[in-house]
């Protein structure tokens, strides 16, 4: 009689294993598809930099050095740290 009560619980904690270790796949496949969807849907931001080279006041303003760098290059580095933004481009309008 002891070795079908052992014997029967065994078998209960192997359900018990298995329907859990299937709840656990089944939560993870919901969640990475949630994510995964959320992620096609998200729109993309893109950062457009004005650079103007014949502005009336400063002529050739975007090329002009600070401390050793172009300021369009500070402009566009600072850009690119930010995490909202997918891609960053400089633009002109002449």
């Amino acid at each position: 009689m002891t070795e079908s009560a052992s014997g029967s619980g065994q078998y209960k904690f192997w359900i018990l294993r298995g329907l859990l270790a299937g709840a656990a796949v089944a939560a993870a496949t919901v969640g990475f598809r949630l994510v995964t969807r959320s992620n096609r849907a998200r729109n993309r931001v893109v950062g457009i930099i004005p650079a103007r080279f014949r502005s009336t006041r400063f002529q050739g303003k975007p090329l002009v050095e600070i401390l050793g760098k172009p300021m369009i290059q500070r402009t566009w580095e600072r850009a690119m740290l930010a995490a909202t933004l997918d891609k960053v481009g400089g633009g002109a309008n002449e």
